[in-house]
């Protein structure tokens, strides 16, 4: 029995080449295999979040005009026309259910026309979007004189 050759350092050298380069190829293999998974699952969660944070956070910001429009509540109050007042703001916080001025406004109409539980709902809200010292407090005022009255 002849001893085997022993390998000379160049087979050696080209044998942990070899070996290092298969490594690589399979490293590579499987991290495109990753990427291909991941990116297009990455872009689904992304849309899913973004539909998910414009459905919760999709406030419009009053316009030059909306404000006008709750100047002209203000206005109705100033003048006594209380019935105006109460048609228009529910007309403006309807089209705008995440603006906490309007409710604030809102319910201070209706404490002047005495319907104290639409301006405690209208308070309630105002301070649910805005929370507040002063939406606090307005709630608790209107919470208070409720319990007055019973």
């Amino acid at each position: 029995m002849q001893p085997e050759p022993t390998p000379d350092p160049i087979q050696k050298e080209l044998q942990k080449i070899a070996d290092f380069f298969a490594f690589q190829k399979k490293l590579t293999k499987r991290m495109l295999i990753g990427l291909a998974v991941f990116i297009p699952a990455g872009i689904v969660a992304a849309v899913v979040w973004e539909h998910r944070f414009e459905k919760q956070f999709n406030t419009p910001v009053p316009t030059i005009m909306d404000r006008a429009n709750w100047s002209e509540v203000d206005r109705a109050m100033r003048e006594g026309d209380l019935q105006k007042a109460a048609e228009k703001g529910e007309t403006m916080a309807a089209k705008m259910p995440g603006y906490p001025v309007g409710h604030e406004k809102l319910g201070m109409v209706y404490v002047t026309t005495g319907e104290l539980k639409k301006a405690e709902e209208h308070f309630a809200e105002a301070y649910r979007l805005l929370p507040t010292v002063a939406n606090r407090q307005n709630l608790e005022a209107i919470r208070k004189r409720i319990a007055e009255q019973k």
